[in-house]
């Protein structure tokens, strides 16, 4: 047999680990982290926005004129810009992997 050719009984067989270890799914956890992060930032939001769209609506009864009613409409979507804008930024943060959860679980 000439050298740097190899034959059956010269080849290493495959080693199988006797430890069962590596059939974990602790491997995927970071992988699943993320998105879990992002979904309960977007949904403690969804909460968040229509508890104000109630409460706006609440006020509406509450008007006295046409000034007082544009107003608080006014007020609302300016709240409403400001929210979605410290939303944006928590959610890009959230995909990331950097949030750290500021709303109390209800």
């Amino acid at each position: 047999m000439s050298e740097g050719k190899s034959t059956a009984s010269t080849r290493q067989k495959p080693v199988i680990s006797s430890d069962p270890s590596f059939l974990s799914l602790e491997w995927l956890k970071p992988l699943s982290e993320g998105p879990v992060q992002f979904y309960s930032e977007l949904f403690g939001f969804m909460a968040e926005r229509l508890r104000a769209q109630a409460d706006f609506l609440w006020g509406l009864a509450d008007c006295e004129s046409g000034r007082d009613l544009f107003s608080r409409q006014s007020k609302f979507v300016q709240d409403s810009w400001q929210s979605y804008a410290a939303e944006a930024q928590k959610a890009v943060s959230a995909l990331q992997g950097k949030v750290n959860p500021t709303r109390p679980v209800k």
